[in-house]
């Protein structure tokens, strides 16, 4: 997402790559001033018998263009307006969008390292937003957070979670990386990101609705019901989570916020919720060590921080598998913020968490040496073990 400047014309344009791949490709355009509205795009890259082709991603196929290179695709979209685009290609935008440094006179490189794409994260498996054709239709408030305030509502008929920032707030290098993050990630566990765009400086985040809200709230709401907490239950949500966390771990990437505030859930299948993945405000690519190194004044919520990240200001995926057994342990305290440990205490059990899941899975994520901590792969089988030993191996249908 791009920051407002001043002196563009509409149809200034740049090509980018969010994830220094090349065939991952965003045509973004300044297609109004007053408001300044900003289109982004995405570019098909298709190979076919060693020949490559570009072309704008659209749904309607009658009106798909094939071009040979990206200079061919600018020249045919600065001479001709085409019902693809909301405007003519005017001049490119190097040095004019705030956090973009440019490479050549058609590529930029974003400043942020996103997910890279799987072989099932295709251009056309992604709805950018123009925003002159949203047809957003604001409802009830669902949450209020550091970022805005979070609106359901509908994009074209399809029931969304609309993000709108707090007065003042500009596209800036944090709301950048969630949105790079999530339009990059394509997995059942991981909230779906729509698009985004930017309205007189806002800038809106348009998600998948997620109609059970967030597991920290379901299971106060299970609390304040009188009830116990349900472990068939818990397990399948901790074992979706953890098939998300694989996708990230895989992708080199950390989260560093999860807990189950940011774990958003959907409809029951037999009794079990949808659980996906969300806010990826926090989250960051790792260097080639697997390692972020973090400000020393960053606000950061410690509760859920494994002790080492104090010392160094260091972030790896282990420090996400110390996380994931702090939220475990909100599960089965229906919610209940950690209490503050010291370095070498833990986390007493849950009162109604059983020993099993506590001592082989809840105090292996918090081992004191990170490398002696699991990955996620393991935690997902570890859960999934225990699952089919307790409950049957029928339990696999729900997963």
């Amino acid at each position: 997402m791009m920051q407002e400047t001043t002196n563009t014309p509409v149809g200034t344009y740049i090509i980018s790559s969010p994830s220094n791949n090349p065939a991952d490709l965003t045509l973004s355009i300044i297609i109004s001033e007053n408001p300044r509205e900003i289109c982004h795009y995405f570019i098909d890259v298709i190979e076919t018998n060693g020949i490559t082709n570009y072309s704008i991603g659209t749904d309607d196929q009658a009106q798909q263009r094939f071009f040979r290179s990206l200079k061919d695709l600018v020249r045919y979209y600065s001479d001709y307006k085409d019902p693809v685009l909301n405007c003519k290609l005017t001049v490119p935008g190097l040095g004019v969008f705030s956090g973009l440094n440019p490479e050549n006179d058609r590529r930029v490189a974003s400043p942020v390292q996103n997910i890279a794409a799987d072989e099932n994260n295709t251009a056309e498996n992604i709805n950018c937003i123009p925003p002159t054709s949203l047809n957003l239709e604001y409802g009830r408030q669902i949450e209020t957070g550091n970022y805005g305030t979070v609106y359901e509502g509908k994009l074209n008929n399809t029931k969304v979670a609309i993000k709108v920032p707090k007065a003042g707030i500009l596209p800036n290098e944090l709301i950048v990386r969630e949105i790079t993050a999530l339009l990059a990630c394509r997995h059942k566990n991981i909230v779906r990101m729509f698009g985004a765009y930017t309205f007189d400086t806002a800038c809106v985040l348009v998600f998948e609705f997620m109609s059970g809200g967030s597991l920290q709230n379901y299971l106060k709401d299970q609390r304040k019901a009188g009830l116990v907490p349900n472990t068939l239950v818990l397990m399948h949500i901790a074992f979706q989570i953890a098939e998300g966390m694989i996708y990230i771990e895989n992708h080199n990437m950390v989260h560093r916020d999860l807990a189950t505030r940011n774990i958003l859930l959907g409809e029951k299948i037999d009794g079990i919720p949808i659980a996906k993945i969300s806010d990826f405000g926090l989250a960051r690519q790792l260097n080639d060590g697997g390692v972020y190194q973090m400000a020393s004044d960053l606000a950061l919520p410690a509760r859920w921080y494994a002790p080492e990240t104090f010392q160094t200001y260091e972030f790896t995926i282990q420090n996400d598998v110390w996380s994931f057994g702090v939220l475990l342990f909100e599960m089965f305290t229906f919610g209940n913020t950690p209490p503050k440990v010291r370095h070498n205490e833990r986390l007493r059990k849950p009162q109604h968490c059983c020993e099993y899941i506590y001592n082989d899975i809840m105090m292996s994520c918090w081992k004191q040496e990170p490398a002696l901590r699991p990955s996620f792969s393991f935690l997902r089988d570890t859960i999934l073990g225990y699952l089919t030993d307790f409950f049957g191996p029928d339990v696999q249908v729900h997963l």
